[in-house]
């Protein structure tokens, strides 16, 4: 089952994949002289551009797929989180605000996850049929059968809740 999702650029709504996605978007926000969007959809296509040489040295044959691509969103989006979170311990709101645009740009390329009670349910309903015997084994069942679907920390904070039970 593959997943998709449709990118919308500003002129045309078409299927796209999150690369040409941001091209188009990086394309707009240049001539419209979007300043902070031009520099994240820059440092976004660069992030991937670097994947894809990665995976070539590493001998893989083809282009990303699209659920390579979305991985490295996520893990750009995670980046951004982090620094948002030691920019507001250590009192630089500017940065934390820069960082906080930024996170809302990437955001924009990535899929819905499941809101945190559809989550609970196919965990719970996970857990009951697999009866896991530690932490370890249940993270393990449902992240195969949610990945990409769920936030990783929620299913975690959920599996701990309903193994103490």
């Amino acid at each position: 089952q593959e997943t998709r999702r449709i990118y919308s650029c500003q002129k045309e709504r078409t299927r796209m994949n999150p690369l040409q996605a941001l091209m188009a978007d990086l394309k707009a926000a240049m001539k419209e002289k979007r300043e902070g969007d031009i520099q994240t959809a820059r440092l976004l296509i660069a992030a991937i551009k670097n994947l894809e040489i990665q995976k070539r040295t590493d001998g893989r044959i083809g282009e990303l797929t699209e659920e390579e691509i979305i991985q490295l969103l996520r893990t750009e989006a995670k980046k951004r989180k982090d620094s948002i979170t030691v920019f507001s311990a250590n009192n630089r709101e500017d940065l934390a605000a820069k960082e906080r645009t930024e996170l809302a740009y990437v955001e924009k390329y990535l899929p819905q996850l499941l809101n945190r009670e559809a989550t609970e349910e196919l965990v719970a309903k996970i857990i009951h049929q697999s009866k896991p015997v530690d932490f370890g084994s249940a993270m393990k069942e449902v992240m195969n059968q949610l990945k990409g679907k769920v936030d990783n920390a929620l299913v975690a904070q959920i599996i701990k809740r309903l193994l103490q039970k």
